[in-house]
C-alpha cells in the first residue's frame, strides 16, 4: 500500500517561443532595427527616467519601471489603455488579453490567452514601482511571446491509445466504460506498478474516502489548497487529510473520526463531504 499526499499546485506548463519570418512583431521576427526604434519612441513618450529590462536569455521585454499611467478611467482602464497604445513596443497582442484582478490603485493582473485558450500563468500586471510612489512598473516576465501552437487536436483516439500502450508496454488499455468502479485499482489491462492514480485539483480531506474507494490504496492524493486553505492554517491542513486518510483505512465514516480529530472536523465543517 502506498498513499502519497501531494502539497503544492499544478505543475506550470512550459511553452517553447517560436520565431515566425513573416511575422509583423518584431520581436518574433527579430528585426532589431524595428525593436530600436519603437524603444526610442517609447522613451520619448515616457520621459528619459523610465528604465526598461529585457530577458538577457531571450531579447523579450521583462520590466518597464517609473511611468505614469495617464488617461482617463479608473485604474484597470488606464492600465489596459497603456497596453492597447503600446502594443507594438511590447510585443504584445491585447486581443489575447483578459483582465483578471485588481486591488485598489496598487497592482493590476491581465492574464494571457492563445486562440482564445488560457495560457497556464502567462499574464502582465501592472504595480507600483515605490511603495506609496505615485509611477508605475509592468512585468511581462510571465508572458509568453510569439506563440505559435496549433491547438487543434490532430491525433484520433485509436492513435493516441497506441502511444500509451506502448509507453507502458501494454497490449490492452483499461475501458472505464467497460468496468466498474471496484475493478479500476485491480485492471489486468495495465500491469500493477505501471501506473499510479493522481487526481487533482480540486481535493479536500472531505473527499478522501471516496478517492481511496474509487482508486484503491495506492493512490497519489494531490491537495494545494485542500490544505493551505484549512482555516487553522498549512500545518492543520496536512493533518487534516492524514486524519481521513487513516479514517478510510480504518473504516471509519470521516463525519464520525471528525468527532474527535479537531483537525478534519474544521475541514468538513468548511468543505463538507
Amino acid at each position: 500500500m502506498l498513499i502519497l499526499i501531494f502539497i503544492g499546485t499544478s505543475l506550470t506548463a512550459f511553452i517553447t517561443s517560436c520565431l515566425a519570418d513573416n511575422d509583423p512583431n518584431p520581436y518574433c521576427s527579430g528585426d532589431i532595427e524595428k525593436i530600436q526604434e519603437l524603444t526610442e519612441d517609447f522613451l520619448q513618450k515616457y520621459g528619459e527616467g523610465v528604465e526598461i529590462r529585457w530577458d538577457k536569455d531571450t531579447g523579450y521585454l521583462e520590466k518597464i519601471l517609473y511611468f505614469n499611467l495617464s488617461g482617463f478611467g479608473d485604474f484597470k482602464d488606464r492600465a489596459f489603455s497603456f497596453l492597447s497604445e503600446n502594443s507594438s513596443f511590447l510585443g504584445i497582442d491585447v486581443n489575447d488579453l483578459e483582465f483578471l484582478s485588481v486591488s485598489g490603485l496598487e497592482k493590476v493582473t491581465f492574464k494571457q490567452l492563445y486562440k482564445g485558450l488560457p495560457v497556464h500563468e502567462g499574464k502582465i500586471w501592472f504595480s507600483l514601482a515605490k511603495e506609496g510612489g505615485t509611477e508605475y512598473s509592468i512585468t511581462l516576465k510571465k508572458y509568453y511571446f510569439c506563440l505559435d501552437i496549433d491547438v487543434i487536436p490532430t491525433i484520433t483516439k485509436e492513435e493516441a491509445a497506441a502511444i500509451v500502450m506502448g509507453n507502458l508496454g501494454v497490449t490492452e488499455l483499461f475501458n472505464a466504460e467497460e468496468k466498474s468502479v471496484s475493478g479500476w485499482g485491480n485492471s489486468a489491462y495495465i500491469p500493477y506498478g505501471a501506473v499510479m492514480y493522481g487526481p487533482s485539483p480540486g481535493v479536500y480531506p472531505g473527499i478522501v474516502d471516496k478517492i481511496m474507494k474509487f482508486m484503491g490504496k495506492d493512490v497519489v492524493i494531490q491537495a494545494g489548497g485542500g490544505i493551505h486553505g484549512h482555516p487553522h492554517g498549512t500545518r492543520e491542513g496536512a493533518i487534516a487529510m492524514r486524519q481521513a486518510v487513516d479514517a478510510t483505512l480504518k473504516g471509519i465514516s470521516l463525519k464520525e473520526y471528525a468527532k474527535s480529530h479537531e483537525e478534519l472536523f474544521v475541514a468538513l465543517q468548511k468543505w463538507g463531504e
